[in-house]
């Protein structure tokens, strides 16, 4: 404790939180009674920041010391304004003692006023003492040139006694007529005198300065009756303030009785003059707040409006009135609308819309599906697979448009992802069209007109079949047995040769470790004397083992790999037929598992009988596993 009291003594500052932090309780006399000679001797020079630093160190702990609370005392009427400022801050810190010291300042010397901690204490929680504040506004300088920290909070305001307010507003006022103001401020004064109850901000909504009557308009929606302010504000819907008058109007709407919104917004939506982003905003509110009549009025406006207006109410009785008949008039009259129009619908979610008009949705989004531009069928594909759990029909239109071959865009693409999705979420939403899609692409894949190495086209029924295994196998690959055997349904539409790899890659996806012996024995029946497809399938495997390491053991795989390694009929692998089907998928297996095991002697076994298996591409894969680095 000494050796901070020097430290204090020669450097005039020092770091007391890690030394508090684990100070015990009552303690912090001690520590302060080390320190007090180095507080006094600075406080003599008008130096207080040892004692500011003691003060925020001890916190509440402080509170009691009163000679730490004399020398603050002396430092809030230091002629040093930093140091006054923060002297008020510390030494209004105790809540016992808050009051009385606040009336003090306050009787004193009230321009103290002008420092935020006196300022925060007598706006919000001791407001008794606001009066003589508010009086000598032009001493404590917070409604000047020089500083424009007058603002107060909503709620503090609202405490306040009328006379009271009504002082504040007269100050917001002169602030706002005094031109040697910043603009900026001055229109910040506007926009406060709105907030305060029973203000007037008629002289400024007819000001000649652009950035003092929006500032009057953004304030009226804040006033204390937003209400009345909101025919005022629609009334610059059609001129240069609309950006500000209707942002300020969708407030306002909110304190109106919904039954007199469509009165009140149904001139801008239909009437002459307003702007586009005006007529817009007026659509919003109505399906927001779902005033009564608001279809009516929208479907009135909808033969006549611009189609950005015509895509916001598409977009707003979609999202806010499908309880309504004539919206889902407006909506069908939507789909064949304007591209901008027709993308709003695939925007909804499935989950936004109530169950019971889910399948009708659904219905609309599948009739955005026959119209001819990409950009508005691809959205709507893609949106397709949130709605195939409520519209049976949903699965069978992307099956369609990803086998015909006639569409040259991207959407077949999009209706792809979206089929793939559906059946991963939900096999039986999907999977039967998913196979006519499957069955279809491979008899087309088999006509004799196939497009094959032409300049613009080359198997497309291929590429998309290819695309399809992807992404089905990525969509399964994590999901349970049961779910990834859809799998072989698949697979079992593609055992043409020349689709092989894909088989492969299907089957492989859906292995069931607990039935891994009998699925693999079937595999390498498929693959047998095929070396290219051997390795690949043992490729294949490799990865799909590493992928699933959680799902299985090194123990587990081992009667696997023995079995393939060595005949079921006991045999050795000299007598065999020198085929490389069984021991690749036998390499894959040791290469998944024997590092991981660190190359126990069982597994050492078996790649030594790899290295010496009769087919050449068996051991040349062996060779390539080590069971110990080379240093």
């Amino acid at each position: 404790m000494q050796g901070h009291a020097r430290l204090t003594e020669n450097r005039g500052r020092i770091d007391l939180d890690r030394l508090v932090d684990n100070l015990p309780r009552g303690r912090e006399t001690a520590v302060y009674d080390a320190l007090r000679p180095a507080i006094e001797a600075a406080a003599k020079r008008d130096e207080y920041m040892l004692a500011f630093t003691v003060a925020a160190a001890l916190g509440k702990r402080g509170w009691s010391l009163e000679h730490l609370h004399g020398v603050l005392e002396q430092a809030v009427w230091s002629d040093n304004e930093s140091t006054a400022d923060l002297a008020c801050r510390y030494w209004l810190d105790p809540l016992r003692t808050r009051s009385k010291r606040l009336r003090q300042i306050i009787d004193r010397d009230v321009t103290l006023a002008r420092f935020h901690p006196v300022w925060w204490l007598v706006t919000e929680i001791y407001t008794d003492l606001l009066d003589p504040v508010l009086a000598a506004a032009d001493r404590i300088r917070r409604f000047d040139r020089s500083s424009t920290s007058w603002q107060v909070p909503d709620y503090a305001l609202r405490t306040w006694l009328p006379r009271q307010q009504a002082r504040y507003g007269e100050l917001l006022v002169e602030a706002a007529r005094d031109a040697r103001m910043h603009e900026w401020y001055r229109a910040l004064a506007v926009r406060s005198l709105g907030r305060v109850p029973g203000a007037a901000l008629d002289e400024f909504l007819g000001s000649d300065e652009v950035l003092l009557q929006e500032a009057a308009l953004a304030g009226l929606a804040w006033s204390a009756r937003p209400d009345l302010a909101l025919p005022v504000l629609l009334s610059h819907a059609g001129d240069d303030r609309a950006r500000v008058a209707v942002y300020a109007a969708a407030r306002a709407a909110r304190y109106v009785r919904p039954s007199l919104l469509p009165g009140l917004l149904q001139p801008v939506l239909v009437g002459s003059g307003a702007k586009i982003t005006s007529r817009k905003a007026a659509v919003r509110l109505l399906g927001e707040l779902r005033a009564p009549g608001a279809g009516a009025v929208l479907t009135e406006a909808w033969a006549p409006a611009h189609r950005d207006v015509r895509a916001a109410i598409a977009s707003t009785m979609s999202q806010y009135l499908l309880y309504d008949p004539a919206a889902w008039a407006v909506l069908e009259q939507a789909v064949h609308d304007s591209a901008a129009t027709a993308v709003v619908l695939t925007e909804r979610r499935a989950y936004d819309v109530p169950l019971v008009y889910r399948a009708r949705y659904a219905d609309l989004l599948i009739a955005v599906t026959t119209r001819s531009e990409p950009d508005v069928v691809g959205p709507a594909l893609l949106a397709l697979r949130q709605w195939a759990g409520y519209n049976s029909a949903a699965a069978r239109v992307c099956a369609d448009f990803i086998s015909d071959l006639s569409i040259r865009s991207r959407i077949w693409s999009d209706a792809l992802a979206s089929l793939v999705s559906i059946v991963a979420t939900n096999p039986s939403d999907g999977l039967d069209e998913l196979l006519d899609a499957v069955r279809l692409l491979v008899r087309l894949e088999a006509a004799p007109d196939l497009p094959d190495a032409t300049p613009d086209r080359d198997h497309p029924a291929r590429q998309r079949l290819t695309r399809l295994v992807n992404q089905l196998t990525t969509h399964l690959a994590n999901r349970s047995a049961a779910v990834r055997q859809h799998l072989k349904q698949v697979a079992a539409e593609l055992t043409d040769p020349d689709f092989l790899h894909l088989y492969l890659q299907l089957q492989i996806t859906s292995l069931q470790p607990d039935q891994l012996p009998q699925e693999l024995a079937a595999l390498q029946r498929t693959i047998v004397n095929n070396p290219i497809a051997a390795l690949s399938a043992a490729d294949l495997l490799y990865h799909r083992l590493s992928t699933t390491e959680p799902t299985w053991t090194p123990q587990e795989l081992l009667p696997t790999a023995e079995s393939l390694v060595t005949p079921a009929d006991g045999r050795s692998a000299d007598d065999q037929p020198p085929d490389a089907a069984s021991g690749l998928l036998a390499h894959a297996l040791l290469r998944a598992a024997g590092p991981r095991t660190g190359w126990p002697t069982e597994w050492r076994i078996l790649l030594i009988a790899l290295r010496n298996h009769p087919a050449p591409a068996v051991r040349h894969q062996a060779l390539t596993l080590t069971t110990a680095p080379e240093h």
